[in-house]
């Protein structure tokens, strides 16, 4: 008698990730960094995006600006580390104080917020020419 074939298992292979790296800037003493390395991207377009953004992120400076080129690989780091995601360009932007999106007018009414000792008079006329 002929014994059954034991039943077939399903295999279930895992799905594919893809990985990306990039060579960050040298830290604040010189150093060489690590470069920054993701991965678990469903597909190809998912990883080249978001190398795309750290790309974009890293091009907010002059790359001749080696100190704020560092803040942000900083940046980039610790955000990654802190929640997963890469940071907007805005929030970069604004925390490195690269200010390439700000207007005289926004810049002009910054400073007068910020501008602490300044006679009633004085801030008066400026808010006038701020306004013109």
């Amino acid at each position: 008698m002929s014994q059954a074939a034991p039943p077939r298992r399903r295999v279930e292979l895992p799905a594919r990730h893809l990985d990306y790296q990039i060579e960050l800037p040298p830290r604040p003493d010189g150093t060489r960094r690590g470069p920054l390395r993701r991965g678990g991207f469903a597909s190809q377009d998912e990883a080249e995006a978001e190398l795309a953004r750290v790309r974009e992120l890293l091009a907010l400076t002059d790359p001749r600006e080696p100190a704020t080129r560092t803040q942000i690989a900083d940046l980039i780091k610790r955000t990654l580390t802190e929640t997963g995601v890469l940071p907007e360009a805005e929030t970069v932007r604004r925390k490195i104080k690269t200010r390439q999106d700000l207007t005289v007018a926004a810049w002009l009414e910054e400073f007068l917020t910020r501008k602490r000792k300044i006679e009633e008079t004085t801030r008066r006329s400026y808010e006038g020419h701020i306004r013109l």
